[in-house]
């Protein structure tokens, strides 16, 4: 996944002399954060944020919702699972674009704060993901969510994850869309070296010949519901994006897809909201809008 040229530069030194993974971790984290901030995008106002934490076992996960408005019905339910890098990125990188989304399409955003690599490598992120989905799934009426509503929403590796977790469940679990931005389908053979080195931490020895890991080798993905796929003119993973959406077609999914002309991997453009992100936030938008309605 790509970041601004100045975020590469800082991962390359410190990967050369410090060759600590941790390290290296931390400084992506902290450039991703610190170019979200740099944009200086004011946040799209929303009627109420609550921080919790979901137990999944003797496992904590922090999560967050975005509240549109205090009414009493039930409203549509976006699960949001932030990109980053694959190890970056977490509640506040993304609160820009949790606020938009919730916002412009009425709906309970949930967004949630999975551990990342190198600390806890795959499945763990994996995981933390479906056992908020269950949770959504099962207590979405206590906070007038509406379950029969639920986007599945994801961004760079957030979107691998979110088919992951697509392809781990087998259409189990009850989701009404989908939406996918700039997705990684397929971490077998990278040949970036950003890329790479983020993807061994992801995977800390697994395979990534699993369909789970890799989903674009997933047999049968029928069970898939209508998604949107985002992809970019000049991201390098715009191919991948492209597979997988016609690997949606080809087992006779309802698919979208919206190429962003001239732009590049939308990383921390997207987190916050920026203008130049504006195609595939209206894109996004109007895809859930009319899904809400079905």
């Amino acid at each position: 996944m790509k970041t601004s040229f100045s975020i590469l530069l800082i991962f390359l030194f410190t990967y050369f002399f410090a060759q600590e993974d941790q390290k290296i971790a931390a400084m992506v984290r902290k450039s991703i954060a610190d170019e979200i901030t740099s944009f200086h995008i004011a946040p799209t106002p929303v009627a109420k944020t609550e921080d919790k934490v979901v137990m999944d076992g003797s496992d904590s996960i922090k999560i967050r919702l975005y509240y549109p408005e205090i009414t009493n019905k039930k409203l549509p339910l976006i699960f949001q699972i932030h990109g980053g890098a694959l190890v970056g990125g977490d509640l506040n990188t993304h609160d820009n674009i949790s606020r938009y989304l919730s916002a412009k399409t009425k709906s309970i955003v949930v967004a949630i704060d999975y551990k990342r690599p190198p600390e806890y490598p795959y499945p763990t992120g994996l995981n933390e993901c479906d056992a908020v989905l269950s949770w959504i799934l099962k207590t979405a009426s206590q906070w007038n969510g509406d379950a029969k509503h639920l986007t599945l929403l994801g961004d760079s590796g957030g979107a691998l994850l979110a088919t992951s977790l697509l392809v781990k469940e087998q259409g189990k679990k009850k989701i009404s869309n989908v939406v996918l931005v700039n997705p990684p389908v397929d971490l077998r053979d990278i040949k970036d070296f950003y890329y790479n080195i983020v993807a061994k931490m992801y995977l800390k020895g697994k395979s990534p010949d699993d369909p789970i890991i890799s989903p674009i080798l997933a047999k049968d993905i029928s069970f898939s519901p209508s998604t949107l796929v985002i992809t970019c003119e000049k991201d390098m993973l715009k191919p991948q994006g492209i597979a997988w959406y016609e690997k949606l077609k080809k087992a006779n999914v309802e698919a979208k897809l919206v190429d962003v002309p001239n732009e590049d991997h939308l990383g921390g453009l997207w987190s916050a909201a920026h203008p130049k992100a504006q195609v595939a936030m209206d894109a996004v938008v109007d895809f859930i809008k009319s899904e809400s309605k079905k």
